[in-house]
């Protein structure tokens, strides 16, 4: 991608109908997630006598249905969304459907028993689970062929935050509310069912208004991938020219040549002891550097003084294999610590700028995990952390990332998808991401460039399209070495 072209992108603001709309379908996200959790336990329990242990049931299996239709659904709005230019069909049936399953949920007489009232409210909740899902599948798939501006993302997301977060009040307070005003739990189960369910729906149809909205962008706007050809027109972001590290007499990299440019990830691939992590740590000024140049975000290494390198450091996102969370503190505190260098004297303090914790929870909304922001990091599994880590080197405001074996302790679904946000990342933001990885496919489906090291030296440099695991397999033949200290 030219520098004009990305310039263009970033400069167009969305108008502000299309922020309002598309902020007001968080009223869906919040009531779903607020009004369920809060009383539907309580109206299986106490208002049908539904035994506590089969309400808890009910109440999981949306969260387990969830999981199973999601990836099914969204498949199907991307095949809509080919087909057609939008994807606004499946969030209108969501958006129609849901206000009937949802008043149904709320609908069924104690005098039926429990055991078909639990039979009943599973159904129409199950029901409510599915047109939720058709609308909020493709709802937060709209950021992203709206605008590939940084900026105007973060402005989006961040109002969506601010009506999900009115959203959750608003409902949390009125449906118990509603609930007591005909002094008859039956009727005030109903009427808050109803008036709930039509507020979501409301608030679904306006916010589908987005999807049209995305679909008559420019498609220059929506493209989501760049050729190496247009990365290359360019500056790098990172330069390696000549690179030797030595740790006393053992030479680790030797004669390493490394580019990364505005926009690309580039898998750094190559056996233990070949000497990736020592290359991830040389730019960031960790390894002893005893030859050749290291440019990196317009800093040379090997003449920098200590303020400098702090600076260096604080413009280069880093992604661990271990996630490097505290894990007493929340979610949303630990991606605050990402924007820790720049916070000034609030830093000092120990307090975080309002500004900054919107932008943390647009971040954590970014990579799907906005409704963890209050959890402790350590309750999280390990995909979920490693999208915090990410949050929370996007919270520096990088213009470098560099992950090292991000994804060496998932398992592969959950390393495909953090490997697809890192390169979604990489694309729309023009932040280059070098990740280093041990599986092949992996780094042939989720790069556009693949560098390999082999004895401290690179011996593959090229692009993605034009390699295969039979190319890339020298890189891990069987060698005798004197040790399999990686540094």
């Amino acid at each position: 991608m030219s520098n004009d072209a990305r310039s263009e992108r970033a400069s167009t603001p969305l108008s502000v109908r299309t922020i309002l709309n598309y902020a007001v379908g968080s009223f869906g996200t919040g009531g779903y997630a607020t009004l369920p959790g809060l009383v539907l336990t309580y109206f299986l329990t106490d208002n049908l006598g539904v035994a506590a242990l089969a309400a808890g049931i009910i109440v999981t299996s949306a969260k387990v249905w969830d999981v199973i239709i999601d990836p099914l659904i969204g498949a199907a709005s991307d095949r809509q969304l080919a087909r057609t230019g939008s994807r606004r069909g499946f969030m209108i049936t969501g958006a129609l459907t849901l206000p009937v399953f949802f008043a149904l949920t709320f609908a069924v007489p104690p005098s039926w028993g429990p055991l078909a009232g639990a039979i009943c409210v599973l159904l129409a909740f199950l029901g409510t689970a599915t047109a939720f899902s058709l609308f909020q599948v493709p709802y937060v798939a709209l950021p992203a062929e709206l605008t590939d501006g940084y900026d105007e993302r973060t402005r989006l997301l961040g109002w969506r935050v601010v009506v999900l977060t009115a959203a959750i009040l608003l409902f949390g307070a009125g449906g118990p509310m509603l609930r007591r005003a005909t002094g008859d739990p039956v009727t005030g189960y109903l009427l808050m069912g109803v008036i709930a369910g039509v507020v979501i729906g409301i608030g679904m149809l306006i916010a589908s208004r987005t999807a049209d909205a995305a679909a008559s962008a420019p498609a220059q706007a929506r493209s989501i991938r760049t050729t190496t050809e247009e990365l290359r027109q360019a500056l790098p972001l990172v330069t390696v020219r000549g690179l030797r590290v030595a740790y006393d007499r053992d030479t680790v990299l030797d004669g390493v040549d490394l580019d990364l440019f505005p926009g690309e990830m580039v898998a750094l691939l190559g056996a233990s002891g070949s000497g990736k992590s020592t290359l991830m740590r040389s730019l960031t000024g960790f390894a002893p550097i005893a030859g050749g140049s290291v440019r990196v975000a317009g800093h040379d290494l090997t003449n920098l003084a200590r303020g400098e390198l702090r600076t260096l450091r604080s413009e280069v996102g880093q992604v661990f294999q271990q996630f490097n969370l505290i894990p007493r503190l929340s979610v949303l505190t630990n991606v605050l610590t990402g924007g820790l260098h720049g916070a000034g004297p609030i830093n000092l303090a120990g307090g975080f700028r309002s500004a900054d914790r919107r932008r943390a929870l647009a971040l954590l909304d970014r990579v799907g995990i906005a409704h963890k922001a209050g959890v402790p990091a350590r309750s999280l599994s390990g995909g979920q952390q490693q999208r915090v880590a990410i949050a929370r080197a996007l919270m520096q405001r990088p213009r470098v990332i560099l992950a090292d074996e991000p994804v060496a302790s998932l398992d592969p679904k959950l390393a495909a998808s953090v490997l697809g946000l890192l390169r979604e990342i990489a694309t729309e933001d023009g932040i280059p991401v070098l990740v280093s990885l041990h599986v092949l496919p992996l780094a042939l489906a989720h790069s556009d460039r693949i560098v390999g090291l082999r004895h401290g030296e690179m011996i593959v440099s090229a692009p993605t399209s034009g390699l295969d695991a039979e190319t890339l397999a020298p890189l891990y033949r069987e060698e005798q070495e004197d040790g399999d200290d990686d540094h």
